[in-house]
């Protein structure tokens, strides 16, 4: 991605601070030893900079995009292409703020709103000829994917941006769609994040509010990165690709009713596509606003695994396996007790390079935030993947009943704990944690009717690999393994 963009955008570090010779991440706290050469650029990256580079540049800045501490953005003056934006809509709900948000986007010369089938087509329409954007009807519902190649296909952009009905863009849309001055970027995402509850709500409204403010399946996080890899899916809330790439890719695929903007990225990356998350704010999407609602999204976006599972393979894993995972699974309190071990020896020896490199190890991300976030991923992973089967086999046996308690009570506490750190009270935080455990189990119930519909147990395959334990009787180890980031907490099909 690096070689292929560096002439036409600058480079940005960002989640990173230089300190002496050091590059420290401020997530995750990693530290990169730089040469001289290494500092001097990275000196040039805090304020934005232009190739060329030498190949030794090229190298470093490669390997930062891959710590995700890299943010691409367009020079001053660039040309950008004619965008044009697509709406699918089935309801009018968050409609005209959308079309409101996107006629404020200097780079779109075109809105198209499609409904989809819809009940509410004429207020639509009344929409549409209100903000000035073109209406095209869809006879009958053709789902996501089909709205948004029907508007596709009557859209004039060279850029296509496709924007969900209840999803607002915000100013940082444009300088993403900017980047299309570089002739190499197929597809760029921003990030999307979740709105508040909407007033008048219902204490239930505003807990699921509350939660997706903090967990929203659609949320990709601030950190950049090459979509397709980190993150491994962006969403089509939010997402502009190149009109002659999609046409080449034959547009989304109809037969997918959730799942078809995963299928449609990594069908781009496997043609040699490059596609970039920004991880700057480009849209505000408005939650769910009952339970029925929020869980049947859900459970539809498991239930779109088993089909991405299929069309490819090796891709998509839900669970992430290493012996202590294994533990918390069959004796909860216990296996995190060793987790939590594990991580603070890792940080231990962290804070330890740090000072021998002499730096503020205080400015480290804290022991407590760094095992809270790493407990409450791998329990939802857990859950997300094993729940549904978990609560069928514990129903005979006391024991599995007792130990599926434990667990769904441990990711309760560690997203009520993850929510009181963001400053929610603690009424908030305890409804927060209750949301999550049904966040994940319906999640769970999608993705095992998804595996019986489609005859693909594939999506319980597990990636194995050795954890703390195993790796400090590992010959010539004296310490056990660092903390790994797990991907469990992105949070659709593509989890």
């Amino acid at each position: 991605m690096i070689e292929a963009l560096a002439a036409d955008l600058r480079f940005e570090l960002t989640g990173a601070r230089l300190e002496g010779s050091a590059l420290i991440g401020e997530a995750d706290a990693r530290v990169i030893k730089l040469r001289p050469g290494g500092v001097s650029l990275c000196e040039r990256l805090a304020g934005g900079t232009l190739g060329p580079f030498t190949p030794p540049e090229l190298r470093l800045l490669a390997r930062l995009a891959r710590r995700r501490m890299l943010r691409l953005c367009a020079p001053e003056g660039a040309s950008v292409p004619r965008v044009s934006a697509i709406v699918p809509a089935l309801r009018s709900r968050g409609v005209r703020d959308c079309l409101a948000g996107l006629v404020q986007v200097p780079e779109v010369t075109e809105v198209v709103l499609v409904s989809d089938g819809s009940p509410e087509a004429g207020r639509l329409r009344e929409i549409a000829a209100a903000s000035g954007a073109r209406f095209l009807a869809l006879a009958s519902n053709r789902g996501p994917a089909g709205a948004r190649n029907a508007g596709a296909a009557a859209a004039r952009g060279e850029v296509l941006l496709f924007v969900d009905s209840d999803a607002a863009p915000l100013e940082g849309l444009s300088a993403l769609l900017r980047l299309f001055s570089a002739p190499g970027l197929a597809l760029a995402a921003p990030r999307v994040r979740a709105a508040g509850a909407q007033e008048p709500a219902s204490p239930i409204a505003r807990a699921i509010a509350d939660y997706e403010q903090l967990h929203s399946p659609l949320d990709m996080g601030a950190a950049p990165g090459e979509a397709g890899d980190s993150p491994t899916y962006v969403p089509t809330a939010c997402l502009a690709i190149r009109a002659d790439e999609f046409r080449n890719l034959g547009g989304f695929d109809e037969r997918l009713r959730y799942g078809e903007d995963v299928d449609l990225l990594w069908r781009l990356r496997a043609r040699g596509g490059i596609a970039y998350y920004s991880g700057s704010d480009g849209a505000r999407h408005l939650p769910r606003e009952t339970p029925a609602a929020f869980l049947r999204q859900r459970q539809a976006y498991g239930s779109s695994a088993a089909p991405l599972v299929k069309r490819h393979p090796g891709r998509l894993t839900h669970l992430h396996v290493d012996e202590v995972t294994a533990a918390m699974a069959a004796f909860p309190l216990a296996g995190t007790a060793v987790r939590v071990a594990a991580i603070a020896a890792a940080r231990r020896r962290l804070a330890s390079l740090a000072r021998q490199a002499g730096l503020d190890e205080r400015r480290m991300p804290s022991l407590r935030v760094q095992a809270l976030n790493a407990l409450a991923a791998e329990l939802s992973m857990l859950v997300r993947a094993l729940g549904l089967p978990a609560l069928w086999l514990a129903l005979p046996s006391r024991r599995l009943r007792h130990s599926l308690a434990k667990v769904l009570a441990l990711l309760a506490l560690a997203r009520a704990a993850q929510a009181l750190d963001a400053g929610r009270r603690p009424a908030a935080a305890i409804a927060t944690g209750a949301v999550a455990v049904a966040d994940d189990i319906a999640y769970s119930a999608g993705l095992a009717w998804g595996a019986v519909k489609e005859r693909s147990p594939g999506v319980y395959v597990p990636t194995l690999r050795a954890g703390p334990l195993l790796a400090r009787m590992a010959p010539g180890s004296s310490t056990g393994s660092a903390p790994r980031r797990s991907s469990s907490d992105s949070r659709r099909s593509s989890a």
